[in-house]
């Protein structure tokens, strides 16, 4: 089973309020989101899943076959990326390191758009509980396999290839989810400067988790 949503869209750009340790704390509606100890302004797109049984959860990594994103970014390293499960659980998919190390791209990113943003070439990326690769900074400081992309400077950017890699968490954190609800992705830009653009994302189920496949699965 596959589902999708969301169209190109750019990503709010390192915006920081004040510091949180819950949600509850981000009294500013343009801030809604504690990520890493501060509120920021986050992308967030949902999909209601209504096709698994009414008492069914996630009790196997199997479960998830992949979570997809395209889109395309020009600083990897200011994101955080999460899957949010319907009863609260998260999987950090790419986890934000810190406000230091050298530019990696994500897809063909439009450097040359600051004040004004214009999307660039987006990417696939795919997390997957099977994944050979490591997660996204970890692939990226092992600095092998690297890509690499045309810039508006005189320089030519690193570039995560495209593929699939594994979570920054182990998915058995979502443990216990109902199936059926609101699947979130959430998207946050820690540091200000570099902006991107999500086209699209997806997650497939192991379709064998579905008992009857004749009605909707996504409302």
């Amino acid at each position: 089973m596959n589902t999708s949503a969301g169209s190109g869209i750019v990503l709010p750009d390192g915006i920081i309020g004040n510091a949180c340790t819950t949600d509850a704390q981000c009294t500013d509606p343009n801030l809604p989101n504690c990520v890493e100890s501060e509120c920021h302004a986050s992308y967030t797109s949902t999909l209601d899943v209504i096709g698994f049984g009414p008492n069914q959860t996630f009790d196997s990594v199997d479960i998830i076959q992949s979570v997809c994103v395209t889109m395309e970014h020009s600083w990897l390293r200011d994101l955080e990326m999460r899957l949010i499960a319907p009863g609260g659980q998260i999987v950090r998919l790419q986890k934000f390191l810190g406000r230091v190390g050298g530019e990696v791209y994500m897809g063909q990113a439009n450097d040359c758009d600051e004040g004004s943003p214009s999307p660039g070439t987006g990417a696939m990326y795919c997390w997957k509980p099977t994944a050979t690769n490591v997660p996204m900074l970890d692939y990226a400081n092992n600095g092998t396999g690297m890509g690499s992309s045309p810039t508006c400077y005189s320089f030519t950017a690193v570039e995560l290839p495209p593929g699939d890699y594994a979570a920054a968490d182990p998915w058995t954190q979502l443990n216990g989810t109902s199936l059926n609800g609101q699947w979130k992705f959430v998207v946050t830009d820690l540091w200000p400067i570099d902006n991107g653009f999500l086209f699209d994302w997806t997650i497939s189920f192991d379709p064998d988790a579905v008992g009857d496949c004749s009605g909707p699965i996504v409302d």
